[in-house]
């Protein structure tokens, strides 16, 4: 097996590049994205062969604190995310949905306390016009209530649309979505990583 590494950036932001590789061939490559100046957290993602990204390790030091993992079917098509924490419990979870023709239509996501599962909010996709690229997405929060739809095609720029059919327009935009908008998976990740960013900076 061969290493090879690139180091790019500043003195304030290092980016390295790792590939490891067998007989000629590339098995995995590392990127690593170092800590810099008021963020303290090393990044790692881990890239297959077909360059997938199946796994993001966050360290503060040389302490693992968050931990996420991406899976893929035989089709690579991406199934599921976990995070975990220091711990390596799960913390957050999403779900890809599939019909019976394994065409994707959707991701559930999931918070995780005390190892119980709290359903945050269902997304479900649909095609409305392929011609037109017309694409709609219904969001539903944890108590699968409709909250909001997103829509966008060539003919109209995207778009919030309450359940009701109104357009929310952008001065509304912000303040609507304050109230209505369901927590989802990398929101979990991001207020975990803040936290910790917040407590050593």
């Amino acid at each position: 097996m061969k290493l090879q590494a690139h180091i790019d950036g500043n003195k304030n932001h290092h980016h390295l590049n790792l590939v490891f590789t067998h007989q000629g061939k590339n098995m995995i490559k590392l990127n690593v994205i170092e800590p810099s100046k008021g963020q303290p957290i090393k990044t790692i993602y881990f890239i297959d062969a077909m360059n997938y990204c199946f796994r993001i390790a966050y360290f503060l030091g040389e302490k693992l604190v968050l931990d996420q993992v991406q899976e893929f079917n035989n089709s690579k098509q991406k199934t599921s995310e976990t995070l975990y924490n220091e711990n390596y419990e799960v913390i957050a979870y999403q779900e890809y949905l599939f019909d019976v023709n394994s065409k994707f239509y959707g991701t559930k996501d999931y918070e995780v306390i005390n190892g119980q599962f709290k359903k945050l909010n269902t997304m479900l996709v649909e095609i409305v016009s392929k011609e037109n690229k017309h694409i709609k997405q219904k969001w539903l929060n944890g108590f699968d209530q409709c909250v909001y739809f997103t829509e966008v095609s060539n003919q109209q720029e995207f778009r919030y649309v309450k359940s009701n059919g109104e357009v929310i327009d952008d001065d509304s935009l912000p303040f609507f979505l304050s109230v209505n908008k369901p927590l989802e998976f990398y929101d979990i990740r991001d207020q975990y990583l803040n936290k910790i960013v917040n407590e050593n900076s």
